[in-house]
């Protein structure tokens, strides 16, 4: 028993797994059949080393790089059910068939059967169903065969009833065949375990060894333990009662997978996969609800950034789980665009415009609490306690413990804020105005308005001077003092910040405190206020001056998180303790304006607006350097001349990046228009990504970053060319540059026998211009060989200085009709010059 002990304590942390599942959904993103035009069912999929996703589809080898989808059914037919990457190679199972794949000379995939020569009686095996690495073999089963492939070598097993699954434990090869339980691969024969009846009606969807033995979770009836002897043989077969029968009780455990060595992903027939940390927690239930295009999951392939990429029953799906941030929206109880949040007495509240939604501490799911429209909430603070605060369209009211809303006051609110003093009181920002509630202890006491604030208050934030106060449009106002008069409100000074005299601009203005001092986030970007005077802040280093900042949240002094809106974009991010902005991370989500910022009760940040409510999850790490490729899909000449499709291998047959010697073609110099395709498979959306390209040999420099996906080159000179493209994802990442080198060959009348020929047809002209002048009477033979002397020496100048010409003037006509002008004009008195000095030789 006592061998049993690491096991059970093992599968024992497995208690309470469904209470601690993550809260909110991750990001996903969904690709429907009428996306990627190819059968609705996906099968197994798995990503390449140049980035490339490929999807073990029914009509084929289904290939997205990122922009485009792409079927290939030619050589593999119309089905496909399983793929398998082992190391840098790819394997595709068929009917009757395993191929490798590959790519021919122009960069077209083209697909080589890895089996040796069968027997015609095994040839029809029927369809790969399942393939699997098994240390340098490679195992597979159809309906009725399992066979063990090594280089040319085969060996195989027969069953009459049908394979569902096969798995690979310490090297030795288990198969769960219908009806006859879990068999082991022995001398090409399938031998039941000892105990394989207790997996007739109850097939395996995983073998995990453990020490002792093995874990197998089972379809529908939890989790055994085989012994394994010292020899490798099973001995005896224990049902283990654990949490994760309950766990998994009533649902239909379809497919296992290990996503990594943390996480484990259990799939269903009916609800969706489970993603499992460690096997002690529940990050994830993901299906339908929560935004999976389809509950059935196929086969799982974790991506370099770390995103989850589900092949379907019905669809494709990507689920970024390793990103450090969730939404809650209507799949998580949250509806309408939230206006405001608050932590009060351990739960975050969020109102919205569908109502007042709250959610407990260690829940996923936000709870009605009020189906009324609001705009505003605050925690009060007393020394009785605290109170929640609504502020609704027509009143501001207390949320009671009874969940009851008990009026206040009528008016018509923006903004609730408690000052530190007087004591016990709330000020309200209205449409418009300033007015201001005191709790006296058992009842609510309303003070009048202020007279002199005529503006609608939206924010409000406290110096040593007094109460700043945003507005929704107009001026900023600097509430001097705030007192009490039994019943009545006593308002300080308020002064008004006109803007004609300030350059704060139109529009809302936003206060927030950062490191002492009060700024004001405004359309003309972030200003200050010393000696009377507004004046632009630039202390924020990265983040631009001129930026609106929409809302701010000081968190311990520690971090200034704000939401700013900047060259039409969202960012947002905090300032650190060195004022260094911080945006990139939080790009993928920084689409919808944001009303709210705050930390929760584990100081995690929450951003509530428009998209729902967006949890930031401090402790993960993210990678937002992570490295990732440019694809060159395709490159054309002539406009539809394909010459190379996107994809390389090495001299060892394994994909690469890199463009093999030989692949560099040379083309004809009347060859000199081609384009080039490119895309990225990278963390974000694909409309996300931008590109930048450089022809070394034609361009100066890196192109501005553009959303084109293809770049044309036409009249290229001859000479040697290396194109080059990069992109840029919303993290701001910039990917491996991709390359392609060309030559575009000198025509023959550029070649150097040509110039050698031409120089000496030029050095024989000048002969025989001197020879036959040499007499000093120049017959109208010799005048005529010295007049096109004079021509050929005068275009052969122009031929040799114009390339250099045209580099400094930018190939600008009018530059080069003063060049020949000029060239023109000298010939006259060239010609004059030469006749003169050969008359003056020959007098000589």
């Amino acid at each position: 028993m006592l061998k049993h002990f690491s096991f059970l304590l093992f599968i024992s942390c497995f208690a309470f797994a469904g209470v601690s599942q993550k809260p909110g959904v991750p990001l996903i993103t969904n690709y429907e059949p009428s996306d990627y035009v190819a059968s609705p069912q996906n099968w197994g999929v798995t990503q390449m080393e140049s980035g490339e996703m490929l999807f073990a589809n029914d009509f084929g080898l289904l290939i997205y790089n990122g922009r485009q989808w792409k079927t290939i059914e030619e050589e593999v037919g119309f089905n496909s059910k399983s793929i398998l990457k082992k190391g840098s190679s790819i394997y595709l199972g068929c009917e009757n068939n395993v191929f490798r794949i590959k790519t021919d000379s122009g960069g077209s995939l083209i697909f080589k059967s890895i089996l040796p020569s069968l027997p015609d009686s095994i040839a029809e095996f029927g369809m790969v169903d399942g393939l699997l690495s098994v240390g340098n073999q490679i195992a597979f089963h159809s309906k009725n065969f399992l066979f063990i492939l090594n280089d040319d070598e085969f060996e195989y097993a027969y069953t009459e009833n049908n394979i569902i699954s096969i798995f690979s434990v310490k090297g030795q090869i288990y198969a769960s065949v219908e009806d006859r339980g879990l068999l082991r691969l022995e001398n090409e024969l399938l031998v039941p375990i000892l105990g394989y009846q207790n997996f007739l009606d109850n097939r395996p969807i995983s073998m995990v060894q453990v020490k002792g033995g093995i874990n197998v979770l089972t379809e529908n009836n939890g989790s055994y333990f085989i012994e394994i002897d010292t020899y490798g043989y099973e001995r005896k077969v224990t049902k283990i009662e654990t949490e994760i029968d309950l766990l998994f009780e009533n649902k239909k455990l379809a497919r296992y997978f290990k996503i990594n060595d943390q996480l484990q992903g259990v799939s269903t027939e009916n609800s969706g996969l489970y993603l499992v940390k460690n096997w002690k927690t529940i990050e994830y239930h993901l299906d339908i609800d929560n935004g999976l295009i389809d509950e059935y999951v196929h086969d799982v392939s974790i991506d370099r950034f770390g995103s989850l990429w589900l092949a379907l029953n019905n669809g494709i799906s990507k689920v970024d789980i390793s990103y450090p941030i969730q939404v809650f929206d209507n799949r998580s109880g949250l509806e309408g665009m939230v206006e405001s949040m608050v932590l009060h007495e351990n739960q975050v509240y969020a109102a919205t415009h569908s109502g007042v939604y709250s959610l407990k501490n260690g829940a996923n799911k936000f709870t009605e609490a009020l189906p009324i429209q609001a705009w505003d909430l605050l925690s009060f603070s007393s020394d009785a306690g605290s109170k929640l605060l609504v502020a609704t369209n027509e009143d501001i009211s207390e949320y009671t413990s009874s969940g009851q809303l008990k009026t206040i006051v009528e008016c018509y609110p923006w903004k609730l804020y408690q000052p530190t003093k007087p004591k016990n009181t709330v000020l309200i920002g209205t449409d418009p105005g300033l007015t201001a509630i005191k709790w006296e202890g058992e009842k609510w006491v309303v003070g009048h308005e202020s007279p002199e604030v005529l503006s609608e208050i939206g924010n409000f934030c406290e110096d040593k001077n007094g109460i700043w106060m945003g507005t929704r449009g107009s001026e900023p106002y600097l509430l001097a003092g705030l007192s009490w008069n039994n019943d009545s409100t006593i308002f300080g000074e308020s002064t008004s910040f006109d803007r004609s005299s300030t350059e704060i601009g139109d529009g809302e203005v936003n206060t927030f405190k950062w490191k002492g001092e009060v700024l004001f986030g405004t359309s003309s970007g972030i200003f200050q206020h010393n000696n009377g005077k507004f004046q632009l802040n630039t202390s924020i280093t990265g983040l631009d001056s001129l930026a609106l900042v929409h809302r701010a949240y000081n968190w311990k002094d520690q971090e200034l998180w704000a939401i700013a809106y900047t060259n039409g974009q969202f960012q947002y991010g905090f300032a650190d303790q060195n004022n260094n902005w911080n945006y990139r991370l939080f790009s993928p989500i920084a689409k919808d304006i944001v009303h709210s910022i705050l930390p929760d009760q584990d100081n995690d940040m929450l951003f509530g607006g428009a998209g729902g409510i967006y949890k930031y999850n401090k402790g993960e790490p993210f990678d937002i350097e992570q490295s990732y490729n440019c694809i060159l899909n395709k490159v054309t000449v002539l406009e539809d001349s394909l010459i190379h499709n996107g994809f390389w291998q090495d001299t060892s047959g394994l994909f690469s990046t890199n463009q093999p010697e030989w692949a560099i073609p040379r083309f004809h110099y009347k060859v000199n228009a081609i384009a080039f395709e490119y895309s990225s498979v990278t963390f974000g959306d694909e409309e996300d990504i931008s590109y930048s390209y450089w022809l070394e040999g034609n361009d100066k420099r890196w192109s501005k970053w553009t959303k084109e996906h293809k770049k044309e080159y036409t009249n290229l000179p001859p000479g040697n060319y290396r194109f080059k493209v990069k992109a840029i994802n919303v993290l701001g990442t910039e990917s491996q540059i991709a390359e392609y080198r060309f030559t575009v060959l000198k025509p023959w009348f550029q070649s150097p026998w040509y110039y050698g020929a031409q120089t000496a047809v030029l050095a024989l002209l000048v002969f025989l211009t001197v020879f036959l002048n040499r007499s000093g009477n120049p017959s109208p033979f010799s005048s005529v060989i010295a007049f096109v002397t004079i021509i050929t020496v005068f275009e052969f100048i122009i031929m040799t200085i114009e390339p250099f010409f045209i580099e400094y003037t930018d190939e600008i006509p009018v530059f080069n009709l003063i060049m020949n002008i000029l060239m023109a004009m000298s010939l006259a008195p060239v010609e004059k010059m030469i006749r003169n000095f050969l008359a003056k030789r020959n007098h000589e």
